[in-house]
Formats: structure tokens, sequence, C-alpha cells
């Protein structure tokens, strides 16, 4: 075995950053990080783990374990991993990895790794070993992953299959350096290696065609004829230790013994992806396509598998009637099939086009509003300050979690039929289906066949890398479904320049016209609070593709300046209509539910209106900065995970952010400059505006941003935390000559409450105790305004005392009032809540000064003290008098 401690050096240089050639895998959530480990044969290998949660093994099927860029060279940066790796599945990035072809000290290489490089004319790295060499390019989302060994080297095949990459950051020297299209040449290469190893043959040709047929084979009436010993084969597979391999061909074998053919094999095994087929079960059907042809066209006899023998299943007492004429899909229930006929019903679900989805562990349906709300109920929704409101048209999610509403979809996606026996002859009756298939659908979470919905959306789109997504209907891709009809939209630009996009904006601007941004006269129409309002509309237009973006807030100093208005415009121009509106909550656990409602319904654009306490809160937090939150649903008692691809706008008069939420925001000032503001007359309105131009406005919003993408400027943009992707958005405008949105954050961050109470509460701090350590407890003991005299001291030494003590008091006592108005909302001291309130703000700097905590969190007698100050102030002359006064009585 080797010596752990003398793992092998890491060649390459550091993560950041990252070669220009790989931008396109940077801008993709399919990162993990990978440690040099020593398995049982003594070997080094590279294990991938979680960027986020290192201690993680990631999975290569499994893209919950993969992360972002960043959050993986964060991992390394902290020396938790020792380099960086990209997942190749369900991407169009091909690589060629050719092992033991680099001398390391010289660097010379096989000559046929030179060979290769030269034909591959793409970007070239050497691995982490030093020893090898990466070719990495575009390619086909054809599955592909073989590995060839030679007498010196060896070379892998990497195309759209369940593998990761390392990425070494160390370009080879004097090669390409950008990504080329290697699709054909992987195929080429893999066919000279199969000649050269077998005169006379060519890599077999897959017939992409079987794919298509397995979608017409019906198991129904095929399945049950199957040997009960090969459908559990099929269906359940072999245990860890068996060779999986050798049954999947076995078993391929014995189907093909039975006349099946290819189409109707590979239908079988995909309906069953944790089975004997679970190795070559992925995103994409390619794989397990080419490996049931390639199996099928080896296998010539497949004697049955000596398996553990089973008990023989009773003869069945109602043999199954001929299928009703003119029937082509149906299900019959009977006894002992309710797993099958689950899995049956599914399939009907999925090919009936019943639009049922998977998000996050639940099934889910698009519906309109007012299909699951009555007219009464929407119209009386504007009285409630506690409700929700909503267009009655607005497009929610369902979440199907009872079985009875599953039963109305299966109804309709087959015919059912049970067996009756009516004069000593058996004949299929049609019914309805039964609610414990219903039930046994729901239950089985994790092998949903179900498309995965991320979102729904009522426009065109473009994704993270300005790609146009624009037909109506499901999106794989995506997750997004396109909710409109067809022709409805002209089409996206696909090569826009500048001086299209600025015509664009323009029109962008046009309904714009009328609202009063501060920082704009007649002259100048250009301002951070413009920016902000042209950037909800942007954001609104392309937020699926979008990680994050920050909230945006309207305000102004009064009502009736047209901020509700300002937000509408967003979400009409990217849904056709408002967005769903909540009003604040008292506390921000009372945000935090409404917020959970809707973000469980899908919305995406959600309105907080009219806010008059400070916008804070932990999930709010969570929601701008996380691609997933944890929701805790009103009514429920459970926390879901759910995608968050939801636009947050607030609107109120004189709006103040605290804590955290203060960094997460951009703010559209709206200032009329006039006493009464709503008694303004135009002579259009913005939103009538938006509604009848509002297919032309969003094909501008997509031609802006597409345009951006196709030019590639750098606009030099201050960096905004976590809000990466959202540069897209806040370059674009800057490109196009308007104000950077970012630049709105000035006036937040130096109007924050949380920054100026604990500004307080270190200044008071500072005068009482000066750089002194001091407990909690400490803290809470009510100041003493005595001070200790002697005999000896003289009338003026007295005076002086007092006033020092005086003072000192008078600091403590400001300094506790003010710790208990932050940390103790029943207003008496509470030193558990005060200590509390301390560990949160603790190393944070204000002012100079900044608050330190002495010893370890567990212990209790833990000191506290503020660094930076000047200590306690020296009595003034008024302080002494004061003080004087104060002793006569």
């Amino acid at each position: 075995m080797h010596d752990a401690s003398r793992k092998p050096r890491t060649h390459g240089n550091p993560p950041r950053p990252l070669h220009p050639s790989l931008a396109r895998l940077q801008a993709q959530r399919n990162w993990v990080v990978w440690r040099w480990e020593s398995n049982n044969k003594g070997e080094w290998t590279k294990v991938p783990y979680v960027a986020t949660a290192p201690d993680r093994k990631a999975k290569n099927n499994d893209p919950t374990t993969w992360r972002g860029y960043e959050q993986a060279c964060d991992a390394v940066d902290s020396g938790k991993a020792d380099g960086i790796g990209f997942n190749l599945l369900g991407t169009h990035i091909a690589a060629f990895d050719i092992d033991k072809c680099r001398d390391a000290e010289t660097g010379e290489l096989h000559p046929f790794a030179t060979s290769l490089v030269r034909r591959a004319a793409s970007y070239t790295e050497i691995t982490p070993s030093g020893t090898g060499l990466r070719i990495i390019g575009t390619a086909s989302d054809r599955y592909l992953h073989r590995k060839l060994k030679g007498p010196t080297i060896s070379v892998e095949f990497y195309r759209n299959c369940e593998r990761y990459i390392t990425i070494s950051n160390a370009p080879l020297n004097g090669e390409a350096t950008e990504l080329a299209d290697i699709d054909r040449l992987l195929d080429t290469v893999l066919d000279e290696f199969d000649q050269e190893k077998r005169p006379g043959t060519r890599t077999p040709q897959w017939d992409d065609s079987v794919i298509d047929e397995a979608k017409l084979v019906d198991l129904t009436l095929i399945e049950p004829l199957l040997d009960d010993k090969l459908l559990a084969l099929v269906r359940n597979g072999v245990q860890k230790e068996e060779d999986r391999s050798k049954h999947f061909h076995h078993a391929i074998g014995w189907l093909k013994q039975n006349r099946w053919s290819v189409a109707e094999i590979f239908a079988l095994l995909k309906k069953y992806p944790n089975g004997i087929a679970k190795k070559y079960v992925g995103r994409t059907d390619d794989r397990l396509s080419k490996e049931t042809q390639r199996s099928f066209t080896k296998t010539r006899e497949a004697p049955k598998l000596e398996l553990e023998a089973e008990p023989e299943p009773e003869p069945e007492s109602t043999p199954e009637p001929p299928p009703p004429p003119h029937v082509a899909h149906y299900i019959v229930m009977k006894g002992g099939k309710l797993v099958p006929i689950a899995i049956a019903a599914e399939d009907a679900l999925i090919k009936s086009n019943a639009r049922i989805f998977q998000r996050k562990g639940h099934l889910v349906r698009p519906v309109r509003y007012n299909e699951i709300k009555s007219d009464r109920q929407i119209d009386a929704e504007p009285k409630d300050l506690t409700a929700i409101h909503r267009d009655r048209n607005a497009v929610v999610l369902q979440v199907i979690d009872k079985p009875h509403l599953l039963l109305g979809p299966m109804s309709m996606a087959t015919k059912w039929y049970r067996i009756v026996k009516e004069k000593e002859k058996y004949k299929l009756v049609e019914t309805d289906p039964l609610p414990k298939y219903a039930t046994e659908i729901l239950a089985r979470v994790g092998q949903w066949k179900f498309p995965v919905l991320r979102g729904v959306i009522a426009a065109p789109t473009l994704d993270c890398h300005g790609d146009i997504i624009e037909k109506p209907g499901y999106h794989e891709a995506s997750g997004l479904l396109l909710d409109f009809k067809p022709g409805d939209f002209p089409p996206v630009p696909t090569r826009p320049t500048k001086d299209d996009a600025l015509k664009e904006l323009a029109k962008l601007n046009q309904p714009l016209r009328g609202f009063p941004f501060d920082g704009e006269d007649d002259k100048t129409k250009i301002s951070p609070s413009r920016s902000v309002l042209l950037s909800t509309i942007l954001c609104a237009a392309i937020r699926p593709s979008l990680r994050i973006v920050p909230l945006h807030g309207i305000d102004s100093p009064s009502a009736g300046t047209g901020k509700t208005m300002a937000a509408k415009l967003a979400a009409i121009t990217a849904a056709g209509m408002p967005p769903v509106a909540i009003n604040q909550g008292h506390t921000p656990e009372e945000d935090e539910k409404r917020l959970s409602v809707v973000l469980n319904e899908g919305d995406p654009v959600i309105l907080l209106d009219n806010c008059e306490r400070p916008i804070t809160g932990a999930f709010l937090c969570s929601m701008l900065t996380e691609e997933q939150v944890q929701a805790r649903i009103l009514g429920l008692s459970e926390r879901r995970l759910l995608p968050n691809n939801a636009l947050v706008i607030a609107t109120g008069n004189n709006l103040v952010f605290a804590g955290d939420v203060v960094r997460r925001a951009v703010v559209c000032r709206l200032n009329a400059n006039t006493e009464h503001p709503e008694d303004r007359l135009f002579d259009f309105s913005a939103t009538d505006e938006v509604k009848q131009q509002r297919h032309e406005l969003l094909i501008a919003a997509l031609t802006i941003l597409r345009a951006y993408k196709l030019a590639k400027p750098d606009p030099k943009l201050r960096p905004m935390g976590d809000f990466r992707d959202y540069e897209w958005i806040r370059g674009a405008l800057v490109w196009l000559g308007q104000s950077d949105p970012a630049e709105s954050q000035t006036e937040l961050f130096a109007h924050d409450p949380m920054k100026d109470s604990l500004a307080s509460v270190l200044k008071y701090w500072d005068d009482a105790f000066g750089q002194r350590k001091v407990t909690v407890s400490e803290l809470g003991i009510e100041p003493d305004y005595t001070a200790v005299h002697s005999k000896e001291m003289t009338k003026k030494e007295r005076d002086e005392a007092s006033a020092k003590a005086f003072v000192l008091a008078r600091a403590k006592a400001e300094l506790r009032t003010a710790l208990i108005e932050e940390a103790s909302p029943k207003g008496i001291w509470a030193s558990k809540s005060v200590g509390k309130w301390l560990r949160r703000n603790r190393d944070r700097y204000v002012g100079g000064l900044v608050l330190k905590r002495l010893g370890t969190d567990d212990d209790r007698t833990a000191t506290w003290v503020v660094l930076g100050g000047k200590g306690p102030a020296e009595p003034t002359t008024e302080d002494i008098a004061n003080a004087v006064w104060e002793r006569r009585f």
C-alpha cells in the first residue's frame, strides 16, 4: 500500500482564473472536487467529492452532488481538495484522455499523442499526474465511453457519459486553445483502434431508430408472457457481489430466444431503471440503446441462469380474455400486479401528455388559478391583507399529494378494465382505476419517469449561454414548460448587433417615459434608478436561466408616485399578467410562510407590496442567494425543498433594508418632487401600453441580452458578491450606455438600521469599558453612580472622581439599555438573548470598532472586548457640575 502522507504531486495551475477556452464549462453547474486516495490495490486514484461538502463523495450520475465552478475553486483554495473536475453527463463536452504519453521531466510526448493533438486542433491540457494529456472539445449528445490499452499508453474516450474529467488548467504550450468539434474524430479514432485490433472489422453503427421504435411498444401485451424468473431478473437486477454485466447479457439472450426484438428489449429495460440495466441508465437513452444493441448482436445462445430457486406462483384463477376490439392501449387490473400496473399507468400518463411532472420529490401539474379557486374566493382576496393576490388566469403548480388527484388523469390516459365471469366465460369490462394504483405511483419517489420541471414560462427565453428557447411545450434540457401557442411571438433574432440592441432598448424605455426617476431631469435620461427598473424587465425574461438575482426594490418619498405600476411591468412583459402580490407580514417569520406558498406554486415574479417595516429575514436572504430553498408550507408540518426561479420585487415609501438583505438588493427610486404626486396627469397608461406591446417588448429584451452574449464585451463591472449570473443583466445595460444597477446600493449601505444599531452599541461599549474584557453577566449589572472618596482627597479631586464615576455609569447604563432594545424582545435584561446577539455581531467592523469574543464557543465564561476605540472619555466641565449637583442629593 502507498504511504498516504506521500501522495503524488499534482501537476497544474491554480483553478482561478480558468483558461478562457473553458468558459463554456465554467458557466455550467457540473463541477466537483477530487482528492488523491489510495485504493485497496495500492494505486493512487482521484476520488470525486461534493465541492460544498468535501467529506461527501460526489456521484457522476447524480447532478445534486455537483456544484458551481466558484464553489469548487473555494474548496481547493481552502485546502479541502487537491483539484477540480467537470462532469460530462448531459453536456456537449467531450474528451480524449491519453495516459502515460508524456515525460514529466522533459515534456517529451509519445508520437501517437502528438499526432492526435494535431488532428483534434482543440484545447489540450496536461493531466494532474503530469504524464498524460487531455484533449477537450465539443460533441453531440451520443453516448460514448471506451478505454483502450496499448503496450505503452492507453486512451479513454468520453462523450455524454457518467464520468468526470479533472481540470488541471495547465494548457499544453503551442497547441490550439479553443474548443473544437471533436465528435467525428472520437468515432474515427475508435474505429482505427478496432480495425487494428480485429482487421477487417469496423466499429458497429448503432441504429438510432431503436429509441423511437421502443416508444410504440405496448409492454402490457407482451410482458405478462415472460417467465417469472426472467422478469424478476430484469426488474430487480442482482446483488452487488454478482457479475452485473454477465447477467445483463444473459437476460438479453433469454429475451432474444423468446423472439423479442431489440426495440422491445430496450423498452422493457428502460421501464425498470433500477433493475438489471441500472448500470447503463442515464439522463438520455443513448447508452442503454447502444449496450442493448451491442449485447443483442453478440449474443447467440443464452442458457438460462442458475438463479436462486423461487416458489412457483399459483396458477391464475381467472385467465385474461382477449383484448377488446379496436383498443390499442389498455390496462387490466388483477391481483398480485400492483407495482407493474402502477408502472404501466405512469407510462400511460406520460404518453398521453397529461402534463404531470416531478419537482423536487413531488408530483405537480400546471393549472390555471381559476381552476383551483372559485370566483368568489378570488374576488375576496384584495380585501384580505394576509391573502395572496394573483390573477385568475395565472398558471400555478398544483402539488399532487393525494391519490384522488391522480385518478382523473389516469382514467383519461388509457382504458382500464377488470375481469368478470359471465356464464362460465371471462370477459373484460371497462371501469375506473382503483385508488391503490394512484397511491403506488405517489409512493415511487425517486423511481419516477415523469419529466423534471423547473418552471413554467409564458414566453420564449434564453438559456445561460444565450441560446434561444422558443418552441412551445416541454424543453427537456432546461426543464422548462413553455406555455404559449405556436406563432404567438415573432422569432428571436439569431445574430443581433449592438445597433439592434440600442433600438430595442429604446422600445423598452418608451413605456417608462412617465416615471420620475431620481437623479434625472428633462435632459438626462440615464440613472441607476432607471437601470434597476429596466433590470426587472430583463431579469423576468430569462429568470430561470439565472442561478440567483438580487431583490429589486422600487421606492419613493410618498404614495401615488407609481411604484406598484412600475413593479407590474416586468411580470406583464414576461408572463402577460401582473405578478402575484403579497403584503408584508408583521414579522420575518410571517413573510417566510407567505413566500413559501408562492414558491411552492411556482410563480415567476413575486411582489412584496407596500412594505412598511425593514425588509429583512433569514428565509428571504436564502431566496436571494440559493437556487433551492427549504420552505415551510403553510398548513403543513413538513418542509419542502423547492427550486427558486422567482424574481422578487419590493415596493414601499422610503424602503428600509436591514442586515444581509442590504447587499442583496438594488433599488429604483421614484421622486416626483411634489406634495401630491397622485394629481399628475398623463396621456397614456404604462401598463396598458405594455400589455398591448407585450410580445414586441419581450423580444426586445431577449434581443438585447443575446446581442450582449454574442458581442462578449468586458464592461469592467465591480464585484457584487455571489450575483455573478446577474452580471449578464448589468453588463448589457452598461454596454448600451446605461448606469450600472449596482450603483444604487451606495445609499443602502449608508442607511442600514442594523449597522446603525451595532454602531451605537459599540460606541457605548467603548465609552463604558474601553478595551477591558467583560462577561455578559457583567454587562447586565445595574451601574453604580457613586464614587469612592478618601479623606486625603481635596474637594477638586473628589469632584473629578465623582464626575468620572458619573460618566462611566451613564455610559454603562446607555450600553445596557441599547442591548436590551436590540436583543431582548420582552424589554428586560436576558443574558442568554444578549449573548446570542453578541455572537451574531462578533468580528463585524463598524466605524473602526469591532466586537471580539475571547474563548471557545462552548465556554460560557468567555469574555468580550471592543477594539479600535479611544476608551472612556475624560469628564467635561459640565459632567463635573452634574456630578457635584447629584452628590448634594
